[in-house]
């Protein structure tokens, strides 16, 4: 499971680790820091939660472009030191006292910070793998003829797209690449992003034959793609006019040579 998914239950289940997270954060602290106050070790928790939550969301999409186990080490170092830091300037507003309790609970934090960078990677990981034996299943299941995509329709023209009172008109040429969004899809246009509900199953049976799933969240319009390039073992990323890089697998590329010709 992936703890920064924005469908509505992935954001329960954030909410509800980030919750914990800090609730445990809070307890280490009251109970080894010894601070003047509960209000000061909720002020750090929140800080240190605060900003390892969100270097751990990016992290999820910049962790395909970071390969190398030391530069992985590194930047855990760096997400320990930028949540202490932000952490200790918290306390020290805070804390009449300033942060002479919170040095005195680091050798406990840093561990502490650093298992739970570990657990998280490890989900992502976890993740990954996931997501590349559905999609090996699926490549198999399509070569042997057995899934050729039975629910594609007549392609759509236009999209429509309900924004509260508005509804918004996209034609299919103007749609860049749609990205999966939770139990919704993200559809990245010429004129800005909206959000659809409608699964990528679904929305894939009804774009126009130009349009590839080179991964298995990201269906991407083939007329606007300009290069492609190997990274790694077995990921692609492939380059947009728009300047955006999308990531595709090894059967999301293998579809895309095919739809081009390569």
């Amino acid at each position: 499971m992936n703890l920064f998914r924005t469908g509505k239950m992935e954001l329960i289940s954030t909410a509800a680790v980030a919750f914990a997270f800090a609730a445990v954060l809070t307890l280490l602290f009251l109970l080894y820091g010894k601070p003047a106050g509960t209000a000061d070790a909720i002020v750090a928790s929140v800080s240190y939660t605060v900003i390892f939550g969100a270097c751990g969301y990016y992290y999820r999409y910049l962790r395909q472009y970071i390969k190398a186990p030391g530069a992985r080490v590194v930047v855990a170092l760096l997400v320990q030191l930028v949540s202490v830091a932000i952490a200790a300037l918290s306390t020290e507003i805070m804390d009449s006292r300033g942060t002479e309790w919170f040095i005195g609970i680091l050798p406990l934090l840093v561990p502490f910070g650093l298992i739970s960078w570990l657990s998280l990677s490890l989900c992502y990981s976890l993740e990954k793998c996931e997501d590349e034996r559905a999609e090996e299943a699926e490549n198999e299941t399509d070569c042997n003829g057995l899934s050729q995509n039975p629910d594609k329709r007549e392609p759509k023209e236009t999209i429509s797209v309900r924004e509260g009172n508005r509804i918004h008109i996209i034609r299919t040429e103007q749609l860049q690449y749609v990205q999966a969004y939770g139990d919704y899809v993200m559809l990245h246009t010429d004129n800005g992003k909206f959000v659809k509900e409608e699964t990528m199953k679904n929305f894939e049976a009804s774009l126009p034959d130009y349009f590839v799933r080179v991964h298995r969240s990201a269906i991407v319009n083939t007329r606007i793609i300009v290069r492609t390039e190997l990274y790694g073992k077995e990921s692609y990323t492939i380059y947009l006019s728009s300047g955006i890089k999308l990531r595709a697998s090894a059967s999301g590329y293998r579809l895309l040579k095919e739809k081009l010709s390569l």
